[in-house]
């Protein structure tokens, strides 16, 4: 007879017994309402599943009162205790016959499973059940296949092979067995049982024969797979160079490749610990070691230092059996020790202007060679302005040389040869001036990666492609008016922000390649890379992120952010970071968008304890995040370190741009306007990275042009060079100034900065 039938047989004997005893006066027509006594099991213990599936039976308890009867509407609660599998439902209200009820879905991993049935404070039920893993139908090599070793002698690497099942998970337990099936030798344990990868080894000791040897390893129920290896002979029959052979170096250095030879049996195959010879004599310089031992792959090596006379020199190698050999290499002049000045020192240019000569110098070493190939490094020392190249290569007549274009600043400027400790003093001088550009610019980009400054100008609506190392520029024609322009990490691709459209172009190909429509007008712009743009709304105050997905276009809105908010793409290509304007107090916002469309995060732990005043720029290596009011941050995925304040560029109340480099360990920051009119210093502001110590300051080239004179620059962007060496600012003239085309382009060394 079913549990519930005798349960309620039982509850129904207890009914009758209460009415009798209740025949003594009391009023029969009372009844009292149960009251919940005792939870039991009823039904689903001991099961037994595959890992991760769910059991056949639900687990089932009944809740009793102090008569037997049962007690509806009681809120049972379900825990796993142990196995990590899950229960549905998590709670469950019994039923008029007491009974509530739950699935048990078993954990991932085979073992006992424990789910406690818990009502308030009665003493709780609990179930068990077991997890079991799946059958294995599959067996694979992991490694250890294919190796080679003397003939008796251990392979380096164990076999492994790992066993799944037939949705190819691993499976746990399986007993392998590991048999020679040729060539002798032993293999042990002969049988493995697999750990929770499905993955069991063994060690192969090969037999005493020369040749191929194989070991199988099967399992009941799965294939066979087999392993081989090549067992060797020990006698060297030749010798052949691996490396190091035909080297070129410096006299009196050590080659930067080790001399490698191998030495073969009979059939070809590598001879392990034989004694092998090396021997340089006379101006041939030395070798460490002269005697060295083959390992297993049949090989030795030695370092070899060379003399002191440029030229060819040998080395010989020899070993017991084998007839002696040879490596070879090309001696070259020793380190620089002599720099002279050959010409071009002395000259006069304009400001910010190449001098109409290089400037060579010479290289010799301490015997007087001519030292070819050497590494000549140009630097300004003062006057900014740079060298280029950074570094030379002395040509076969000792010379290396390098065009200097000269810095901003008026008077004399000075720049410095330098090659192993030994330096050359240059001298030029210089007038200030600026590289003018042929459109005004709404807004800009750089690219570290292709090293390419990003413009965008209107009338007419262009984009446009500047090499500012050689001021190379291409343009492309935009369909609209343009507000906004980011580059892609990679350098391949712009978007272009417009009201109500975004322009998609290939920077390769210089081609628009698609325009998207945006329901918004954009006042800024996001191109992380990851298949989606991001756009920011000027107007409508509260608003969202408008995330284009550029497959095919659909456009998603997430979130609640202000409209006027500037963006800026984290390094990571992970996070934007935003900074709000026309809110009292400014704040900066974070934005994930790992997904895809852009979700807002949260913002900043402060709200009116620190100003932000509307832009943020972040450094190259993510860490910090710098706000237009000067103020530093700090960047972090903990979000208890997320925006917190870090300290302040001094002296900067307004920033119009900003720029980090952690190779050149240094903060470059342009002041700016806080409204229209404003006087803004015509001055490039540097700081020490680490901890943002000030520097010093230079003061920007100032535009001339005919029947204008000369007019004061104010800086609008900066860009380090991913390398660090070389900074991009671009200038425009005071307005008032009454040029046409007001933008230049002021290039800058490394060696400029204080």
């Amino acid at each position: 007879m079913p549990f519930s039938h005798l349960r309620r047989l039982r509850g129904a004997a207890s009914f009758l017994l209460a009415t009798l005893l209740s025949c003594g006066g009391d009023d029969p027509t009372r009844t009292e309402t149960p009251r919940p006594t005792v939870i039991q099991m009823v039904n689903g213990n001991n099961q037994s599943a595959t890992v991760g599936a769910t059991l056949a039976n639900p687990f089932v308890v009944e809740v009793l009162d102090n008569s037997g009867r049962p007690v509806g509407g009681q809120t049972v609660t379900w825990t796993v205790v142990q196995g990590l599998g899950n229960v549905s439902p998590a709670t469950s209200v019994t039923n008029a016959d007491g009974e509530a009820r739950s699935f048990l879905q078993v954990g991932t991993s085979p073992g006992m499973q424990r789910v406690r049935g818990t009502l308030g404070v009665l003493q709780p039920v609990e179930f068990t059940a077991m997890a079991v893993a799946p059958a294995a139908s599959q067996l694979a090599i992991v490694s250890g296949n294919n190796q080679d070793a003397l003939v008796g002698s251990t392979l380096p690497q164990q076999l492994v092979v790992r066993a799944t099942d037939a949705n190819g998970a691993p499976v746990a337990g399986v007993g392998i067995t590991f048999t020679v099936t040729a060539g002798g030798g032993t293999v042990q344990p002969g049988i493995a049982t697999t750990g929770v990868n499905g993955s069991a080894s063994a060690t192969w000791t090969l037999g005493a024969g020369a040749g191929a040897q194989t070991v199988s390893a099967t399992a009941p129920g799965t294939n066979t797979v087999v392993f081989t290896a090549t067992a060797r002979e020990n006698t060297a029959r030749s010798a052949v160079v691996v490396s190091g052979n035909g080297q070129t170096g410096q006299v009196n250095t050590v080659l930067p490749a080790p001399l490698v030879v191998r030495l073969l049996d009979g059939t070809g195959a590598p001879v392990p610990s034989a004694t092998v010879l090396f021997s340089a004599g006379g101006t041939n310089g030395s070798v460490t070691p002269t005697s060295a031992t083959t390992n297993a792959n049949g090989e030795a090596s030695t370092s070899w230092t060379l003399g002191t006379l440029a030229g060819s020199q040998m080395v010989i190698v020899s070993a017991d059996g084998v007839g002696p050999g040879s490596f070879t290499a090309t001696a070259t002049a020793g380190p620089a020790a002599q720099l002279s000045i050959v010409s071009g020192n002395n000259q006069a240019a304009g400001a910010s202007q190449p001098l109409p000569l290089p400037v060579v110098v010479g290289v010799r070493d301490a015997w007087g060679n001519v030292v070819t190939g050497a590494s000549v490094g140009f630097t300004v020392t003062s006057g900014g302005g740079s060298i280029t190249p950074g570094t030379a290569t002395s040509d076969a007549n000792g010379r290396a040389s390098a065009s200097w274009t000269l810095g901003s600043q008026m008077g004399l400027q000075a720049a410095q040869a330098t090659v192993g400790g030994v330096t050359a003093v240059l001298s030029a001088t210089a007038t200030p001036s600026i590289h003018g550009l042929n459109h005004r610019v709404v807004d800009a980009e750089f690219n570290p990666v292709t090293n390419k400054v990003i413009t965008i100008s209107a009338n007419p609506s262009r984009l446009h492609i500047l090499d500012p190392e050689t001021r190379a520029l291409q343009s492309v024609d935009l369909p609209q008016v343009p507000n906004v322009v980011a580059v892609q990490p990679d350098g391949q691709f712009a978007a272009v922000g417009h009201d109500g459209w975004v322009s998609y172009v290939n920077l390769t190909t210089a081609t628009v390649t698609r325009v998207y429509p945006v329901t918004t007008d954009a006042i800024d712009i996001v191109l992380p890379g990851n298949g989606w743009v991001y756009v920011f709304p000027r107007t409508d105050q509260w608003t969202s992120i408008r995330s284009i997905r550029l497959s095919d276009g659909a456009e998603s809105l997430s979130g609640t952010m202000r409209a006027g908010t500037l963006a800026r793409l984290h390094p990571s290509g992970k996070y934007i970071y935003g900074a709000n304007n026309g809110l009292s107090p400014s704040d900066f916002e974070k934005y994930d968008i790992r997904t895809g469309a852009a979700i807002v995060m949260y913002d900043s732990p402060y709200h009116g304890d620190y100003a932000f005043s509307g832009n943020v720029w972040i450094s190259d290596d993510g860490l910090r995040l710098f706000a237009r009011s000067g103020n530093a941050f700090r960047s972090s995925e903990v979000r208890a370190e997320d925006m917190v304040y870090a300290g302040r560029l001094e002296g900067m109340t307004v920033v119009q741009w900003a720029a980090q480099s952690a190779p050149a360990a240094r903060v470059l920051a342009l002041p700016g306007s806080a409204c229209c009119g404003d006087p803004v210093a015509s001055e490039l502001r540097v700081y020490e990275s680490a901890f943002l110590a000030f520097q010093g300051a230079l003061t920007l080239p100032r535009f001339t042009a005919p029947g204008v004179g000369s007019v004061k620059s104010e800086g609008k962007f900066v860009f380090f060079k991913g390398d660090g060496q070389r900074v991009y600012l671009l200038a425009k003239a005071e307005d008032g100034s009454g040029m046409a085309l007001d933008w230049g382009l002021v290039v800058y060394d490394r060696t400029d900065l204080p």
